[in-house]
């Protein structure tokens, strides 16, 4: 399976999930920044027999941090390549090559 891009919108503002009562879904959330340093918050939105209920899942101590580009660059950008299954590695980002940009 290949990195998915869907836009500019965070696929939530468009689309949902609905599971039943025995079924799970696993989440792969990605997040990455250019220019700033930037903390990340998580929040579910669920509903459940037409109530609604916000679960942060990542907030506070427990969210994750970027960080953006230094001034003179990155030596190398590499990212962990978890959308390749088994053959997941430390690689040049695949939005990195469609972006034209020249990196090492």
């Amino acid at each position: 399976m290949g990195a998915v891009v869907d836009g500019d919108l965070p696929y939530f503002a468009r689309s949902n999930i609905t599971l039943t009562p025995d079924e799970s879904v696993e989440l792969h959330i990605v997040g990455r920044t250019e220019h700033h340093r930037r903390l990340w918050q998580l929040d579910a939105v669920m509903e459940r027999n037409g109530k609604r209920r916000v679960q942060h899942l990542l907030n506070g101590e427990r969210c994750f941090r970027t960080t953006g580009m230094p001034l003179g660059g990155f030596i190398e950008e590499v990212e962990w390549t978890w959308y390749d299954g088994d053959d997941a590695d430390f690689k040049r980002p695949p939005w990195l090559d469609e972006a034209g940009s020249t990196g090492v």
